[in-house]
């Protein structure tokens, strides 16, 4: 600060930014690179990897057609896999992909006691055996997933001051959950009216 150079970057600093801290300086860097290529920001990526994930699993759903009778779409799921029907064996591998992305977005880390909470996650979507309610379920968790986000853009803000977390962080699907969470909107229909 003594140089004349270092004087007038900090007088245009407060000119543009007059609640400006030089006190603070290190906790916004730290929150910024936490949020860049951190814990954070792995954190956040997971969250946004699987809600998209999410929709893709509700797509595959919506694939096998089936309906509400639960005898029978295990049949009609069993005749498509004998008779070569890619649709139930799709499925059940974006099925299992997607409870290890859920798993890995709460837990933080797939590896950290990750196996039981996959294994409880899969026995769950495999009791949704109808496109609508596994659509319901999918709302459910992108809710919760968006319930985390608000929490991350909190921490966020506080350590960086930026208002900038949603465009920032968040991919469009993520923003689009995130968005109708804050405004309250209910998920009635599942993952469709999110």
């Amino acid at each position: 600060m003594r140089s004349p150079g270092a004087q007038e970057t900090m007088r245009k600093v407060m000119e543009i930014n007059p609640d400006y801290n030089a006190q603070n300086y290190a906790i916004s860097l730290k929150t910024r690179n936490a949020f860049s290529t951190g814990v954070e920001g792995r954190t956040t990526r997971a969250f946004n990897v699987a809600i998209d994930h999410l929709d893709t699993l509700n797509d595959a759903a919506d694939a096998l057609k089936n309906n509400n009778v639960k005898r029978f779409n295990q049949l009609a799921q069993r005749i498509a896999e004998e008779t070569g029907s890619s649709t139930p064996t799709n499925f059940d591998a974006i099925k299992g992909i997607v409870a290890k992305e859920i798993v890995k977005s709460v837990v933080g880390n797939a590896s950290a006691g990750g196996q039981q909470e996959r294994q409880e996650l899969a026995v769950e979507l495999s009791r949704s055996n109808s496109p609508a309610q596994l659509s319901g379920m999918i709302g459910r968790y992108q809710t919760l997933m968006a319930g985390q986000l608000k929490g991350l853009k909190k921490q966020y803000e506080s350590g960086y001051g930026g208002d900038d977390f949603e465009t920032r962080f968040l991919l469009p699907r993520s923003r689009e959950i995130y968005q109708k969470m804050q405004q309250g909107t209910s998920v009635p229909g599942g993952w469709k009216d999110l």
